[in-house]
């Protein structure tokens, strides 16, 4: 023995005096700057302690069975674990655990198994996010590929076998946030933008029929329910398009909600003129309007008049004057210019 196996330097087995086992460098109680053991359930490498999730640096190769300590390499700064091998989870080839003094097979950052690594938020309602050094910048890149047809980005939830009855279950969501401007007018401002790719071809002249920069593809449901309508997509508000709209199937259509105040619905004429409250009607909205029923004593025409809030439809005579007798039922629809 030398020095004193209390302070600095020692062996310490029962053959000498001391506890059992053999340990070439020891400390006071295993409150040690470096420590090599042979025990059972003992790190056989510890600089910092032996005792469990407290070391420093813990090398392990004894086959043990317990969870906390199935580890190669423990590496513990302040209040963040670092584990290569397992620290919690036998599973686990390699994991970090942020703020966590006590890890748990939960609350790791992230840990990789197989070809396969997991980021994740021990605590509800924290941030994950990859972030540009020393910018604010936050995004999601992934390497230039040279060959294949895998998907750039995939994003993948997981199944969901017990969802609560008669509630919505929201995929993705993307919350927003507040953006506040300093003073002056925005001519225009865009929250998302999709870009499109540029695609080019290794040799010749080559053609792509249909090239969209954005596809979206209906949602299934599995027999024998179904779903009343099956919308790609809701917008709860204005759309504009600066481009054609498409209906790119034979048999398709636009539709317009009828019922009060709607811009497409059935109008009688009363004593020949029938006038409907639409909300947001002006000037220079356009009515069309078609002879559905034919009732009374029929005129030469419908005149159609847009004004604010309300559309007037006559029956009229050649001579201009409306034709009090008509009584004809009449299909409507309502068209805006773009501004």
């Amino acid at each position: 023995m030398f020095g004193n196996p209390q302070n600095f330097l020692g062996w310490l087995s029962t053959s000498c005096g001391g506890t059992t086992g053999y340990v070439p460098f020891q400390g006071a109680n295993q409150a040690v700057n470096l420590n090599a053991q042979n025990l059972v359930n003992v790190g056989n490498f510890s600089i910092g302690s032996a005792a469990t999730n407290i070391s420093l640096v813990y090398i392990e190769s004894n086959a043990l069975n317990t969870i906390t300590n199935q580890r190669i390499l423990t590496i513990n700064t302040e209040d963040t674990w670092m584990s290569f091998g397992s620290l919690v989870g036998a599973n686990f080839a390699a994991a970090w655990y942020p703020r966590a003094l006590t890890p748990t097979a939960n609350n790791f950052g992230f840990h990789s198994e197989g070809f396969n690594m997991t980021f994740n938020i021990p605590t509800a309602g924290q941030d994950m996010f990859f972030q540009e050094a020393g910018t604010s910048n936050r995004f999601m890149i992934r390497g230039a590929k040279t060959s294949g047809t895998q998907n750039s980005f995939e994003f993948r939830p997981p199944n969901n076998s017990g969802a609560t009855a008669s509630t919505e279950a929201v995929t993705y969501r993307f919350y927003p946030f507040t953006k506040t401007h300093a003073a002056g007018n925005i001519v225009i401002q865009r929250d998302w933008i999709i870009e499109g790719c540029t695609h080019a071809f290794a040799s010749g002249t080559n053609t792509i029929t249909n090239l969209y920069n954005l596809y979206v593809d209906k949602s299934a449901v599995t027999g024998p329910s179904s779903a009343t309508f099956n919308w790609v997509a809701g917008f709860n508000g204005n759309v504009q398009i600066s481009g054609n709209l498409a209906l790119g199937t034979a048999g398709n259509g636009i539709q317009i909600k009828e019922g009060g105040g709607g811009k497409m619905g059935v109008a009688t004429l009363v004593a020949g003129s029938v006038a409907i409250s639409i909300s947001g009607l002006t000037t220079n909205s356009r009515a069309f309007v078609q002879l559905v029923t034919p009732g009374g004593t029929l005129g030469d025409a419908f005149k159609a008049v847009c004004t604010t809030n309300t559309l007037t439809i006559t029956s009229v005579v050649a001579a201009g004057t409306t034709q009090t007798s008509d009584t004809s039922t009449l299909n409507y629809v309502i068209f805006d210019p773009a501004s």
